[in-house]
């Protein structure tokens, strides 16, 4: 795995930023994760059992701004519920 402190500034560049939609903000979220599953999977070795995890991955092409923000407020919506 790897550590996101080897990505440098660029890991906590977009925890600060407001702009969601930012590749700065897309690489500090990445970074968490790693940094997360990482931990987890330290606990469950010490531990000595399985992490069992689940990964949803999906390739969406948009064609307009206007169907992106749509898509968006959709999925914000359902994860509201």
């Amino acid at each position: 795995m790897l550590d996101p402190a080897l990505l440098g500034p660029i890991a906590t560049e977009g925890a600060s930023t407001r702009d969601r939609f930012s590749s700065a903000y897309l690489v500090t979220v990445a970074a968490r994760l790693i940094r997360d599953v990482a931990v987890l999977r330290h606990r469950a070795a010490r531990a000595r059992k399985k992490l069992l995890t689940r990964t949803l991955e999906t390739e969406i092409r948009f064609e307009s701004p206007e169907d992106f923000e749509a898509f968006t407020e959709e999925m914000r919506s359902s994860s509201r519920k």
